[in-house]
């Protein structure tokens, strides 16, 4: 389903003048709220403990609006019965509840039996999410005649990927904590945020997901594990000793991964490892290549045309698209895009 764009927020606590302000120690609970100028919202993923005397804090949020206990409908002594979340639900957020009985999220229910209390999460073809529980077969049938009812998440998906400074205001009271006042902001783009799988994503995530068989063990596992986190969209690894592997990451259509998508995707790799392996993860950085080049134009060909080919097909050659985490960049290629150009 979408998934919600990651940041970390800055706020800094300051007097009635601007200035620097230290503050007393407390904690700043999950799920506050903060909104940009046109009312996306985003929450605080953790209580972020601020220390004694600290005068400014970083907050990591996701773009979600929290949905509680939502009645989602009443069960039928149907098989494989659904119940809808919309088109906005935000990937495995769902927390059901139904009757006081537990029931558990899978991804699917091919290893259920007919006692498991499992349900999924499928997508329709128009792109609505919906809950789906077990024929009584694979994943249990649930008694009829009682609401079920869950806690989840909606998002805007890739519309939560807000620029610099997007963010700045919050309904959080920091008045209550002694604090004249704040300043919030984002210096960095949210990321990650990404709409419904389309088919060019699924033509990329299905042969990972057949290759490793949900289980990391090569360096290639690691990566492709890595690509099919929710959020992610290139992955590279450095072993640095023994069973010790770093693992560097980019935010689906680029950017600077923040610490809650690292937490979070390592949060998955986590379970896909192997035991006795220890995994960090940490973001990729973004480098400017400046090429100086002369170059001679075939006999009268037009020199702003030639130029602009030339830029052209060297952007094209080292876009977003076409370039990975840590991959070679030689001089030979660059001279060899441009010496075959017509002009």
């Amino acid at each position: 389903a979408s998934i919600p764009s990651k940041v970390d927020l800055s706020i800094s606590f300051i007097d009635a003048d601007g200035i620097p302000e230290p503050v007393n120690a407390f904690v700043l609970p999950q799920g506050t709220v903060f909104t940009t100028g046109n009312g996306i919202e985003f929450i605080s993923i953790d209580n972020i403990s601020v220390p004694q005397d600290a005068t400014s804090i970083v907050v990591p949020c996701s773009q979600e609006t929290k949905i509680v206990n939502q009645l989602l409908g009443i069960t039928t002594a149907d098989l494989s019965q659904v119940y809808t979340l919309g088109t906005d639900y935000a990937n495995n957020t769902i927390d059901l509840k139904r009757g006081g009985v537990v029931w558990t999220l899978k991804d699917t229910l091919g290893r259920s039996t007919n006692i498991d209390k499992h349900y999924i999460v499928d997508i329709s073809t128009d792109k609505i999410a919906f809950i789906r529980f077990g024929d009584g077969v694979n994943g249990a049938i649930p008694i009829p005649g009682q609401e079920i009812r869950g806690d989840y998440s909606t998002t805007k998906g890739v519309k939560g990927n807000v620029s610099i400074g997007a963010i700045n205001t919050t309904g959080y009271d920091f008045s209550a904590h002694g604090i004249t006042a704040t300043t919030i902001t984002n210096y960095y783009d949210a990321v990650a945020g990404s709409d419904y799988e389309d088919i060019e994503k699924i033509r990329r995530s299905a042969p990972l997901s057949i290759r490793t068989l949900d289980r990391a063990v090569t360096k290639q596992d690691y990566i492709d594990i890595t690509k099919l986190a929710p959020g992610v969209d290139k992955a590279n690894i450095n072993t640095t000793c023994g069973k010790a592997i770093e693992i560097y990451i980019v935010p689906n259509g680029g950017g600077i991964a923040p610490q809650s998508l690292l937490d979070s995707t390592k949060d998955f790799v986590e379970l896909r490892k192997m035991l006795t392996t220890f995994i960090t993860l940490l973001p990729t950085g973004q480098s400017d290549l400046i090429i100086d080049m002369d170059i001679k134009a075939r006999f009268r060909a037009p020199l702003a045309q030639t130029q602009q080919d030339i830029i052209n097909v060297l952007t094209s050659a080292f876009s977003y698209a076409t370039s990975d985490v840590n991959k070679p960049i030689r001089t030979s290629d660059i001279i060899a895009l441009v010496d075959n150009l017509e002009k």
